[in-house]
């Protein structure tokens, strides 16, 4: 089977899991760990402007090791806004319509 010739729709999940940018980044952990998911979209006003994965949520957690030393997770995930880890860049593919 060719990659090439499979139809988007077959390789996407068909309930997506989104997080607003206006969300506490705490919310979008407990969702990735809840859903064993290891990315979200972030939506603002109903539209996809971005994605958050796990490895921006890691790089928060090792920042307060490096940083803060004995400071909780939780209170380093207060201060920093989804905003300003997911990826804004996106290529966004809509289904076809015949």
């Amino acid at each position: 089977m060719n990659i090439l010739d499979t139809n988007i729709q077959d390789l996407v999940a068909s309930q997506v899991i989104t997080v607003s940018v206006s969300d506490p980044l705490l919310k979008a952990k407990e969702l990735m760990n809840e859903n064993n998911i290891n990315h979200l979209s972030v939506t603002q006003n109903d539209e996809i402007v971005g994605m958050l994965f796990r490895n921006d949520l890691k790089k928060v957690e090792y920042l307060s090791d490096f940083v803060g030393g004995k400071t909780s997770h939780e209170s380093s995930f207060s201060v920093v806004d989804i905003k300003e880890l997911m990826t804004k860049c996106l290529m966004i593919l809509r289904e076809e319509v015949d």
